[in-house]
């Protein structure tokens, strides 16, 4: 059986550390289990004694996964260590021994003595609820939007029906840093989610969306929509005081701009648009077509370009990413930003087609070159853990946000769902 704890031990300049920590029993002795590295661990190693406290306040447990250190501690007589004044009863530990492995040690300590201060007035399920919630909070970046939000919701019912006022300041502070880490982990990507039509205006306003993309699904999947259409949609989203940032696409094909292209391109910048995705198919042509287009952008005014210009490169297959791993530094210049996407979207999402690993070697190689990097292409609720974990500048959406396909209407209730699962 495991016990929920905490150990407080000395510091070498002789000041305290406290953590909680789940401890068990073995014959006499009182087993802890600290991963690697660990503060606690050191001190044991070091002082060879540490000090078991057993408590019901559970705001130490919910204090320390939050950052706080203000707790009322007292040395103990022989200057080897502190105790919670707080707690029922504490026991001195010393080392007998260690086994040792790379991920964690487990220490057999000997008790030394065991002094209690306090009665136990019986279960409390709030507190069992706190000690629960600190767990979760101490593993934010391993777990799921989905899978934290549950237990949370669940854990609250202890809390609503049975808390006192020590076990709500508990709750308030681990909620407060599940708020912030949302907060932060919203802050570090950008959504970006395509629409059609005015129609589709009034779906996503109002939400949390940092990049409306306008393009037509039906027209492939760069999707050009008629400037017409783009003129009107930037104007609904505007009055209906859509505050985020404005794209579109347009379609490369072999590099060379006619008059026409060069025109559009420069109407486009001047359209209100914050950024003009340029998107290429990922293949042998690419590098000489992407040297064609920057020849004809030097016949527009660079100032209407400026920061504008986003590659969006169109990945088939496992050959897409050879020719985009070797993308030439001198081809990105012109772009402000590299977004990767698949070319057919009924091939699953551009997980499927591009491993993790490889995404990231792309997302160096755009930092590394003071170039953001975004990824799109068929992409749902259910890839927020590992978009979170490859830590994108942004990611785009379409088919995963609507009924049906991509070319189906939005979905406000899969928009809202989304957002949640980035908190």
């Amino acid at each position: 059986m495991i016990y929920e704890v905490i150990i407080s031990t000395m510091n070498e300049d002789g000041s305290s550390h406290v953590a909680p920590m789940g401890v068990s029993q073995k014959a006499d002795f009182v087993v802890l289990k600290p991963f690697k590295p660990s503060k606690t661990l050191d001190n044991i190693l070091t002082q060879k004694t540490a000090v078991m406290n057993i408590v019901t306040d559970v705001r130490v447990f919910a204090g320390v996964v939050t950052g706080r250190s203000n707790f009322n501690l007292v040395a103990l007589p022989c200057e080897k260590g502190f105790f919670l004044k707080d707690a029922l009863s504490y026991l001195t530990l010393s080392l007998a021994e260690i086994h040792d492995d790379e991920v964690r040690s487990t220490l057999y300590m000997n008790k030394v003595d065991v002094i209690h201060l306090s009665s136990f007035k019986g279960f409390n399920r709030a507190q069992a609820a706190i000690i629960e919630a600190s767990v979760l909070m101490s593993r934010l970046d391993l777990l799921s939007q989905d899978k934290i939000k549950q237990e949370i919701k669940y854990l609250e019912i202890a809390i609503s029906k049975t808390a006192g006022k020590k076990e709500i300041q508990a709750w308030e502070w681990l909620m407060e840093k599940y708020e912030n880490h949302c907060k932060e982990n919203k802050k570090k990507i950008k959504l970006l989610v395509s629409i059609r039509s005015i129609e589709e205006v009034k779906v996503v306003n109002g939400l949390n969306i940092d990049i409306i993309d306008l393009k037509e699904p039906g027209n492939g999947p760069i999707g050009m929509l008629d400037f017409i259409d783009i003129k009107n949609i930037v104007l609904a989203l505007r009055n209906n005081k859509f505050c985020g940032k404005i794209s579109t696409t347009f379609e490369l094909n072999d590099g060379n701009l006619s008059g026409a292209d060069i025109a559009k391109i420069q109407n486009l910048a001047l359209a209100g648009l914050d950024y003009i995705k340029v998107g290429v198919s990922a293949d042998g042509n690419t590098w000489a077509n992407l040297r064609k287009f920057a020849e004809s952008l030097n016949k527009i005014n660079n100032e209407v370009l400026e920061n504008k210009l986003i590659l969006v490169l169109m990945i088939a297959d496992k050959r897409s990413f050879e020719t985009v791993k070797n993308i030439p530094s001198s081809e990105v210049v012109k772009f402000s930003g590299i977004m990767i996407d698949t070319l057919n979207k009924e091939s699953g999402s551009i997980f499927d087609i591009v491993n993790f690993t490889e995404l990231s070697i792309i997302k160096k190689f755009a930092l590394e070159r003071n170039v953001k990097f975004g990824i799109a292409g068929s992409l749902d609720v259910s890839h927020t853990k590992l978009i979170n974990q490859l830590q994108p500048n942004w990611v785009g959406y379409r088919g995963g946000v609507c009924l049906k396909k991509r070319s189906g209407p939005l979905s406000r209730t899969r928009l809202e769902n989304l957002i949640d699962s980035y908190c």
